[in-house]
């Protein structure tokens, strides 16, 4: 508790940062939210298809996920926090936990402004059903495992910039590629299984939720200690 209460103390006295991250995220889900709600011709469908808006908020806690670790390294304070907790395993593990707390904070942030928006907009309208509340808990799951997802990615590539765009080549370029080539692979890759879990429906054959469940909780604890092996057997210089 101690070392996570610290990263969570890191992550209020880091304000430019966080806000830097909340308010593109903000901005994306108003404009999905009235492009949505404007465009639509479906009332039935138009919740879920907002529902699938707030999953930017995934990018936004894998990048926060990566920062929570490459930021130690690229200000050079990384090695007094391993002075102060020398099992650097604990130091990984607390900063996944702050990675999950926030993501799932940026989660609910998303999804309740997404809905909000709506209920205002089209609520009193009776094709629209607001029982979306399962589907929002599973969104919000994965947008914390997404978090810790970037602090793995972040423990084992150090380098800010290239652990973020590296992880933007995957998921957005390298995954739909394999998809769209070979999907009997390709629905087993992390960000499709993510999807799956979230709820979104796609264009391809998907896995089935329990599948994308385990699936899902396998990648993410195994880039986890994947990173903690190397933050543990690499120097800190």
């Amino acid at each position: 508790m101690r070392l996570l209460r610290a990263e969570l103390l890191k992550l209020r006295t880091t304000p430019r940062t966080v806000v830097g991250l909340i308010l593109p995220l903000l901005a994306i889900v108003v404009l999905g939210v009235v492009g949505n709600i404007t465009g639509s011709h479906d009332a039935s469908t138009v919740v879920g298809d907002i529902l699938d808006v707030t999953g930017f908020a995934n990018v936004i806690a894998l990048v926060l996920g990566v920062l929570i670790v490459t930021w130690e390294f690229r200000h050079n304070t990384i090695a007094g926090t391993f002075m102060v907790e020398p099992r650097r395993e604990r130091v990984i593990a607390a900063k996944t936990a702050a990675a999950v707390l926030m993501g799932a904070v940026l989660g609910v942030i998303s999804i309740g402004l997404a809905l909000t928006m709506t209920y205002i907009w089209i609520g009193g309208d009776p094709g629209v059903s607001f029982d979306v509340w399962g589907r929002a808990a599973r969104v919000v799951v994965v947008v914390g495992l997404s978090g810790a997802i970037g602090v793995g990615l972040g423990a084992i590539i150090r380098g800010q910039a290239l652990a973020i765009v590296l992880s933007f080549i995957w998921f957005l370029i390298i995954e739909p590629l394999i998809v769209g080539l070979y999907d009997t692979v390709g629905r087993y890759l992390p960000g499709q299984v993510l999807d799956r879990l979230s709820g979104h429906v796609g264009d391809h054959p998907e896995v089935g939720i329990g599948a994308a469940v385990a699936l899902s909780l396998a990648y993410t604890i195994g880039i986890v200690l994947v990173g903690t092996v190397f933050t543990v057997r690499r120097d800190v210089t």
